[in-house]
């Protein structure tokens, strides 16, 4: 989800269209939960899943605000 947006954000740039709101949804933090790095549990799995989205929305603003 993050690689796609930021190509989009990238084509934006490029074409040099005003600033633009784009909206993005992770569904990673919903059932079923895959993430296993914290446990096996489902709470351990929803926390991994918790981890892992937040590291992907860290690293959009980081690489949003470059442009």
């Amino acid at each position: 989800m993050t690689d796609r947006l930021l190509s989009e954000v990238d084509r934006t740039v490029s074409r040099g269209e005003p600033s633009a709101l784009f909206w993005v949804h992770y569904f990673d933090v919903h059932e079923p939960y895959d993430a296993t790095t914290l446990g096996n549990s489902d709470f351990d799995r929803y926390d991994s899943e918790i981890l892992a989205t937040d590291r992907a929305i860290g690293r959009l603003v980081r690489e949003t605000r470059r442009v």
